[in-house]
């Protein structure tokens, strides 16, 4: 890849204004713990929402993710283990300003709430910047390079190693144009699952547009930097609807109380090859979101596995869906490595030919392993190229390496 060629965000920007209304409470909802097993090895454990370890295969890894023909051989669809959880989720939050004139009233026709506030034509109320947090490389002095995170698999939800399919209606003829960054045909198709993992992705919302994040701990979100709407007093609002589908959050929605990163990300005009390998962001929540999701683990990416068909990406594309649905792609392949400095530590490049477009920013990279009931992502969906091509230089790429491993366990350490 030639560093100082840009390559084009996939961020999708939106004109319009869109809040909602709800409780923060969780009510207290436990997670996860790490607990040894007889045979020394650790298993994810919960008494509330979490599998228990005879429920997982145990999670020593083998050296090469499963390719994708691998993974159902593998990893076992189940059925949920427990009841779903006494929990009340956040639908929705309107901002007003102090002199709007708001009326509520109940509409017996339609049996829904109805929010009434006097004409104006002046910009409405947002919620204020959120806090921005870039980390300290003296923070991670006693952190291995290569840290592996694992996943929190919930009980209360069933687990499926493929989300279900739904027949696409945004159909492709022979000869027509198609979305700039698909390579040869689109395999990408539309899903609504809210079994785990597919839980854990949803639909990344501020007020420069939509992205992709995925869960990575309890109430911890990653996606892009770039998708960040950075102001002067840190970041503006954002928020994240796990299993997003057509106005639908099964799961209920989250607001970002702080971003951590490592800075020197500026998307406005595209993405330098340094950037790209610095181009994520882990979003704290102001609830545990994962309790109900799950979160998917984690791992630094090995250049050894080159060329493997290994790679499940989810992502709300602008063109497919409109970034109202999200789809699916299974069997791609990371084709190329480079690696950059982030703040003392190692950035990936990771290069690849995995269909998407904007909208798909902040989307998961992530395998499978034999032994182990949870995937680990590897990357998040950073650019395509401006000039798509089979070669390294108009490949799309993702941002990874150990400096994401590190950003994510400082996370962890900090915000359980």
């Amino acid at each position: 890849m030639i560093a100082f060629v840009p390559k084009i965000t996939s961020l999708m920007l939106f004109t319009s204004f869109y809040t909602a209304n709800g409780e923060d409470a969780m009510g207290g909802l436990r997670g996860s713990v790490l607990e040894k097993s007889p045979d020394n090895l650790q298993y994810l454990v919960s008494p509330d929402y979490f599998v228990s370890p005879e429920s997982l295969v145990s999670p020593k890894s083998i050296a090469s993710p499963l390719q994708q023909e691998e993974i159902s051989r593998y990893v076992k669809d189940r059925l949920p283990e427990e009841q779903l959880p006494d929990a009340r989720i956040e639908i929705g939050r309107f901002f007003f300003g102090e002199d709007d004139d708001i009326d509520f009233k109940f509409d017996e026709r339609t049996k829904s709430f109805v929010v009434m506030k006097r004409f104006s034509l002046e910009a409405p109320a947002e919620p204020a910047d959120i806090e921005a947090h870039i980390v300290d490389i003296e923070g991670f002095k006693d952190i291995d390079d290569d840290h592996d995170l694992d996943g929190g698999v919930p009980a209360h939800l069933a687990l499926s190693a493929d989300p279900v399919k739904i027949e696409n209606t945004f159909k492709l003829e022979r000869g027509n144009d198609i979305p700039i960054n698909v390579f040869g045909t689109d395999t990408r198709y539309t899903f609504r699952d809210t079994s785990y993992p597919w839980s854990t992705s949803g639909r990344v919302e501020t007020a420069a547009g939509f992205c992709t994040g995925s869960m990575v701990g309890r109430r911890l979100m990653l996606t892009a930097a770039h998708c960040i709407n950075w102001t002067a007093n840190g970041a503006g609002w954002l928020k994240f609807t796990p299993s997003y589908y057509n106005g639908d959050a099964p799961f209920g929605v989250a607001w970002a109380t702080n971003i951590i990163h490592w800075g020197g990300v500026n998307g406005n005009n595209g993405l330098s090859n340094a950037e790209t390998a610095r181009d994520y962001a882990v979003v704290v929540l102001n609830k545990n979101m994962g309790d109900l999701t799950g979160w998917a683990g984690y791992r630094s990416y090995s250049k050894s596995w080159n060329n493997l068909n290994a790679w499940q990406n989810i992502g709300y594309p602008g063109g497919m869906t409109g970034t109202q649905r999200p789809v699916f792609s299974g069997g791609g392949a990371i084709t190329s490595v480079e690696s950059h400095s982030v703040s003392g530590r190692t950035g990936y490049v990771l290069g690849n030919f995995i269909d998407m477009e904007g909208g798909h920013s902040g989307g998961p990279v992530w395998g499978w392993w034999a032994g182990e009931g949870f995937p680990r992502v590897v990357g998040d969906m950073s650019a395509e190229s401006a000039n798509p091509a089979y070669t390294q230089s108009g490949d799309n790429e993702a941002g990874g390496g150990p400096a994401l491993s590190y950003l994510i366990t400082w996370a962890r350490a900090n915000y359980p």
